[in-house]
Order: C-alpha cells, then sequence, then structure tokens
C-alpha cells in the first residue's frame, strides 16, 4: 500500500504545468469576471486602481513572469533532486489527479 510521505497545495496549480504565455489567456476571463478581495468582490480594473502603489505593473510584466516559472521550476527539481518523483495536479476543470514527473526515475 502507498504511503502518503508528503501533501503539498498551491492555488496557482495550472502555472506549474502552463508556459508564461499562456498565463496571459487568463487576463481576458479575469478583466470580465468579479473577483473576491479583502472584505470586498471587485472588478479587475477595481483591483487595478486600489492596488497600483503595490507596484503590480513590474510584477506582472513579461520578465517578472518568466522570473517566477522558473522559480517554481527550480524548486519542483529540488524536490525531485530529494526524493519526491512525481508532483500531482488537479486540474479544476476535470476534477481528475495527473502527475507530473519532475525527475525521470532510476
Amino acid at each position: 500500500m502507498a504511503k502518503i510521505v508528503l501533501a503539498m497545495a498551491t492555488t496557482h496549480g495550472p502555472q506549474l504545468h502552463t508556459t508564461v504565455e499562456q498565463w496571459q489567456l487568463r487576463v481576458k476571463a479575469d478583466q470580465a469576471r468579479k473577483h473576491p478581495f479583502r472584505s470586498g468582490v471587485y472588478s479587475f480594473d477595481e483591483l487595478v486602481a486600489m492596488r497600483g502603489p503595490e507596484g503590480l505593473d513590474g510584477k506582472s510584466s513579461m520578465e517578472a513572469q518568466r522570473s517566477y516559472h522558473s522559480r517554481c521550476h527550480v524548486a519542483m527539481e529540488k524536490l525531485a533532486d530529494n526524493g519526491i518523483k512525481s508532483v500531482p495536479i488537479l486540474p479544476s476543470s476535470s476534477g481528475t489527479i495527473r502527475t507530473r514527473s519532475t525527475k525521470p526515475t532510476s
């Protein structure tokens, strides 16, 4: 029987198995819906205005996104180097568990 030795979660799972360019496909959908934030629900434009002082323009640039993507993959490789051979990915659309191998098993 399998033994669970580690459980992890992320709110941005799709970002781990898509390219930075594919992340941009979310923008149109995000602009069309309301978003819960702190104690309210806001439109995309309202959130952009509210969070302007946080410097999100720089944090959401393609260069920054490529850096985040790279750091995530480096972290997954570190997990693999420590004996974790795969990372389960739970796509919200299908509800099924898929496993993405992070390092070839020996």
